[in-house]
């Protein structure tokens, strides 16, 4: 019986003009989003790659000057790409790429691609990661829409279940002969693909954290094109008219897909506002100015320091130091603005967790936003991956602050005397490289998408079930 519907679902095809147009149309459109993305990741990387050189050669070559000065002078240091942006950019286009690590300062990431882009290119990007999440449910909606109601419209479904079948077998057959036609007929499209990002993989740094995250994005990718099969059988079983099930699906395409996302993400939004960064940056410079208690303004705090140093060493006057307290002082502020920076990134980044689970619960009814989120996650371009990237290069921010503080510390000279940096200095800060964490730790940041994957699998299940047993005769 499977066989016969395999054969029956080919012998459409091949017999109906609309289902070659549609496999040629989606082919194409595939196979041009691949390029497309192959195109943009190589143009980023090589981007990259020249920037990081050039901000690192002018680190290096920023000649004598006072380690103050040096560390107000700073680095850029740009988030990487790899392999996986090919596949998934994430929330990349949104997030910023590049951060300026200087002295007193833990700056906001800055270059937001998606500020670049006209109006259509911010609303669908025409890359793989449309193709795989937009486009082929498209591709299935259309071409499974009369998977079961068209054979209610011939009246043809009683003679079959009438050959002894039983409904869930019948269900069952043909929903994995329609999921594996479908397969098939995008092979040129997975071709391009595969060629593509093995080329890409090749090119650029490419380990076995890389390959399992990779598989893990084709495995929920392809969960959800099932699911959302899944779905529109579902339709396709409830309603008896093909007209209706096209009409019903493709408001479920277009709402699940582009309005919901929209809205939630809009929502969660207004429910939890983010300040505004000029709010944000006074808020950091009051603390800084005047303590996080509002009681310990930074003279005061010099002072207290001053005491400190003077009974560390048992002298009786800043003359008498074996050390320069110029550096220690400096290096007490960098630790001082530590707990601020932390106080108001820890705050911001509680909105932004907030903000993300209130989406998630919006927007619970579709299967475009926990699959996005679970492959932005294995692609490493989500914000939780952009948070981790933000905690490397402020860690990088102070370990270049503690080497010239050190520096400045235990140069003890005469008074007039101008401390100066030499080369070594610079390249003793080895330069930023950002460390992908490990999958299966990270996972537990997006647990609810898991469990919504999951509800949403049910969900569907259950009213296939409904349908099969009320709208599904053997008369």
């Amino acid at each position: 019986m499977k066989n016969s519907f395999t054969y029956n679902i080919y012998r459409s095809v091949i017999s109906h003009l609309r289902q070659w147009i549609l496999i040629v149309l989606f082919n194409a459109l595939g196979i041009f989003c691949v390029m497309n993305s192959a195109d943009e990741i190589k143009k980023t990387s090589a981007e990259i790659e020249s920037l990081q050189a050039t901000f690192q050669a002018q680190w290096l070559n920023q000649g004598a000057k006072s380690p103050h000065a040096a560390a107000h002078f700073g680095i850029w240091v740009l988030k990487p790409t790899n392999a996986l942006h090919f596949l998934e950019p994430g929330y990349t286009q949104f997030t910023g790429s590049a951060v300026w690590l200087e002295a007193h300062k833990q700056n906001l990431t800055k270059y937001v691609p998606v500020t670049d882009k006209v109006f259509l290119d911010r609303l669908i990007r025409l890359d793989v990661a449309s193709m795989m999440q937009i486009f082929i449910p498209l591709y299935i909606l259309l071409l499974s829409f009369s998977l079961f109601s068209s054979e209610k419209e011939r009246e043809t479904l009683p003679l079959i279940l009438g050959m002894g079948i039983s409904k869930w077998a019948y269900f069952r057959q043909k929903y994995f002969a329609q999921a594996g036609f479908i397969f098939i007929s995008l092979i040129p499209f997975w071709i391009a693909l595969i060629l593509q990002y093995f080329r890409i993989a090749q090119s650029l740094e490419t380990d076995s954290a890389i390959l399992i995250r990779t598989f893990s994005i084709f495995g929920i990718q392809l969960i959800y094109f099932l699911l959302f099969l899944l779905i529109i059988s579902a339709f396709s079983l409830y309603w008896r008219q093909s007209s209706i099930v096209l009409l019903v699906s493709f408001v479920w395409w277009a709402g699940s897909i582009l309005i919901i996302p929209k809205i939630s993400s809009q929502v969660a939004g207004i429910v939890y506002p983010l300040p505004s960064q000029e709010a944000f940056l006074n808020e950091v410079a009051k603390d800084l100015e005047n303590g996080m208690d509002g009681h310990s303004p930074s003279d005061q705090r010099r002072k207290d320091l001053e005491k400190a140093t003077l009974a560390k060493y048992n002298v009786s006057s800043m003359d008498s130091l074996p050390v320069n307290f110029a550096g220690i002082a400096l290096q007490a502020s960098e630790e001082y603005g530590y707990q601020v920076f932390e106080k108001h990134f820890g705050k911001l980044d509680q909105l932004l967790y907030k903000q993300d689970r209130l989406n998630m619960m919006i927007g619970c009814i579709s299967p475009y936003i926990p699959m996005k989120d679970l492959v932005a996650l294995a692609a490493g371009t989500d914000a939780v991956h952009h948070n981790v990237f933000s905690v490397q290069a402020e860690g990088k921010r102070r370990e270049m602050n503690e080497l010239l503080n050190q520096f400045m510390t235990s140069s003890k000279i005469e008074e007039g005397v101008a401390i100066e940096t030499s080369d070594a200095i610079y390249a003793a800060l080895k330069p930023f490289k950002f460390d992908l964490p490990d999958l299966g730790k990270m996972i537990g940041f997006r647990w609810p998408a898991l469990i919504i994957f999951l509800f949403q699998s049910v969900l569907a299940m259950w009213f296939i079930r409904k349908a099969l047993n009320k709208h599904i005769s053997y008369e």
